[in-house]
């Protein structure tokens, strides 16, 4: 009578899992032996069950040091506590100074809240020059050494410059930008505790992610590294640009696995259209506004997706035209705005 051997098997992403799978076709096979009177076992059977071995023993080499990250975790509990101790001893300090002297405290106060407002309205009008500014550095000179004035110098200045037709706002994306996708976190105990892992862990962290998502469409995406930015926020990149997309795509199957408060950060790509009538875009209707421009220019940007719609200042409601900063989540639909204008 033939020897039944075992059936080809695929093993599972968990390591737990595979192991029991492995561990049961280990004893399958060995009965399968005990019953085929000592015939030779299969070559393919033979080869299976070593690249399982082999597999499994790549997904615990994989797994990060337990006690190297309580350590740490004990570390951070420690520095915590010493930190709000200094904070309620500050915070004494300055209740004791404030009864002492309630006409200067107000006055403080009053100083504080007036610096807050103007930090405020700076970081209104800072980040949209922010933005425009990293593309512009990204671009570099433009051919021919050009003088036009560029986007955040209007910003800068507060007034519109004439005949502006300039391309630096939407930089085309280099190669390595595309391959990277920046991972937006916000705790802060998830900062500290991806701070503490080395590099090869980080890649690791990050491909647990991914493959604990259960996202087919995702299991073959390679990272090649992973390094976590000066904010906290991560930085991954892939082997290629449609890998990157790829992720970007699905990042609500695997970003919030990174740890609590991690959000995919997806890019927008900035025009600035001048000269547009006041009067004419109530931005507080961003729906609506974005509609009507969807609608307007459907011709050369049938499928644009816009993400924000705002004025370059602050004071622009008061004036009768000012220029509108429109967010573009693709950059070919803002290029196609820059190249042909905006209808409104």
């Amino acid at each position: 009578m033939e020897t039944s051997w075992p059936q080809e098997t695929v093993w599972p992403l968990e390591h737990r899992r595979h192991a029991t799978r492995l561990t049961k076709y280990l004893r399958d096979t060995l009965n399968s032996i005990d019953r085929s009177q000592n015939q030779s076992v299969p070559v393919d059977l033979v080869r299976l069950i070593i690249n399982g071995t082999i597999s499994l023993i790549a997904k615990f080499q994989r797994i990060p040091n337990l006690s190297t990250n309580h350590e740490n975790l004990q570390k951070m509990q420690t520095e915590t506590r010493t930190a709000e101790k200094e904070t309620t001893q500050a915070l004494s300090k300055i209740r004791e100074d404030m009864k002492s002297n309630t006409s200067t405290a107000d006055r403080s106060i009053a100083a504080i809240e007036e610096v807050k407002t103007l930090v405020r309205e700076a970081a209104e009008g800072g980040k949209t020059a922010a933005g425009m500014l990293r593309d512009i550095k990204n671009k570099g000179p433009q051919p021919g050494g050009s003088t036009a004035l560029s986007y955040v110098a209007v910003a800068a200045s507060g007034t519109i410059a004439p005949n502006i037709h300039n391309r630096q706002s939407v930089q085309t994306t280099s190669t390595q930008t595309q391959r990277e996708v920046t991972v937006n976190i916000k705790n802060r105990l998830t900062i500290q505790s991806l701070r503490a892992m080395n590099p090869r862990n980080l890649i690791a962290h990050v491909e647990r992610a991914i493959q604990s998502s259960g996202n087919e469409q995702i299991m073959n995406v390679e990272v090649m590294s992973s390094n976590q930015l000066k904010s906290g926020d991560l930085s991954i990149r892939t082997i290629s640009n449609s890998e990157a997309q790829t992720l970007r795509s699905h990042a609500d199957d695997w970003a919030h696995r990174i740890g609590a408060g991690a959000a995919v950060r997806k890019p927008t790509y900035v025009v600035l259209a001048q000269g547009i009538r006041t009067s004419t875009m109530d931005m507080d209707k961003f729906e609506e506004v974005r509609d009507n421009i969807l609608q307007d220019n459907r011709p050369f940007i049938p499928k644009a997706e816009i993400k924000y719609i705002g004025w370059l200042t602050k004071k622009a409601p008061s004036k009768s035209a000012s220029s509108v900063i429109i967010e573009c989540t693709k950059p070919e639909d803002a290029n196609r705005i820059i190249d042909e204008g905006l209808v409104w």
